[in-house]
């Protein structure tokens, strides 16, 4: 089991916002609230230089990853159980979206 880092309520939506796909900049303006491009830069350079939020950033980043390879694997069964057919069966679907909702709760 991972152990969290302790980190403020702003570092925590930064690493957020930086993870899902924003650049460091667009992120601190994003979590610190500010209009600021020059602030925002400033405290984004802080924060990347954090052990700590680099750290939790590289957590995220996995994290990421493998949900990203769950819902791939999840995809190729789907496909397997459904087949190609145009025609849908809707119970195998939800049958299978379920399954996929439980796997990556």
């Amino acid at each position: 089991m991972t152990k969290r880092l302790h980190l403020t309520y702003k570092e925590r939506q930064f690493i957020n916002f930086y993870v899902s796909g924003l650049n460091g900049t667009q992120a601190a303006m994003a979590a610190y609230k500010t209009n600021s491009r020059n602030s925002a830069a400033v405290i984004a350079s802080q924060n990347l230089r954090k052990l700590n939020i680099s750290k939790e950033i590289d957590f995220a980043l996995d994290d990421t990853i493998m949900r990203n390879q769950s819902i791939r694997a999840i995809s190729d069964a789907m496909e397997a159980t459904i087949g190609k057919s145009n025609l849908p069966d809707h119970r195998k679907r939800l049958k299978a979206v379920d399954m996929a909702l439980k796997l990556l709760m």
